[in-house]
């Protein structure tokens, strides 16, 4: 079946970094076995195709108002997708009674009361980098044990709709327990987990949390 490929990441954009890659060949046609490629920035594309055409003599053209390039008869069509959010509907929702609601929910439930709240929600998915937040947080907490009363970090994990590794969660999980049972005191406990989906309110909520208790 057809097959997806989606680049976010500003580290291959340049004809000359493909270029200069002992395996830029591979890379490419690894690429190229994709039916659809998408990219976050116009720029990324120009250069992929500009790479295919001078590293693979490979064809670029439209096709139904779409870049494609053909590589061993396939079509491949390039697809260029912004990722931004919708800053009017945020402001037209951030004072809803909903809304409300669930931030003084949250803010009863994690007991931010004079505490500084880091707050993050995030797919879970190995890439996101969860794992080295916690690790950095961790090490923060070490570092600085004056705080660790007065920091805390509220992390929601979304489960991804295709299959996530069970290792993935175990390791994030077991992070979790190890930084509380190590760090926590009587006044707090550093880190807050919850995984499940998260509706667009409470998104709302705790951005708006984070952002009142930014202030202590």
């Amino acid at each position: 079946g057809p097959f997806e490929w989606m680049l976010t990441s500003a580290l291959l954009i340049r004809l000359q970094m493909y270029r200069n890659l002992p395996w830029r060949v591979q890379l490419l046609e690894g690429m190229l076995g994709s039916s659809i490629l998408g990219f976050h920035l116009f720029d990324y594309a120009r250069h992929f195709l500009s790479a295919c055409v001078r590293l693979l003599d490979l064809e670029q053209k439209l096709t139904r108002g779409a870049l494609t390039v053909e590589h061993h008869g396939r079509i491949i069509t390039l697809r260029v997708s912004h990722i931004g959010i919708h800053p009017e509907r945020f402001q037209r929702n951030r004072e809803n009674e909903e809304v409300n609601r669930l931030c003084k929910a949250m803010a009863q439930q994690y007991q931010v009361m004079d505490k500084c709240v880091f707050g993050a929600i995030d797919d879970l998915d190995i890439i996101k980098g969860i794992t080295l937040k916690l690790l950095a947080f961790e090490e923060f907490l070490r570092a600085y044990p004056v705080l660790r009363s007065k920091v805390k970090l509220v992390q929601f994990v979304v489960p991804r709709p295709s299959a996530v590794k069970k290792g993935i969660r175990e390791e994030i999980e077991s992070h979790v327990n190890r930084i509380n049972e190590k760090y926590s005191t009587p006044e707090n406990k550093p880190v807050e987990y919850r995984a499940g989906a998260v509706s667009f309110n409470e998104r709302i909520a705790l951005y708006r949390l984070v952002w009142i208790q930014s202030r202590y």
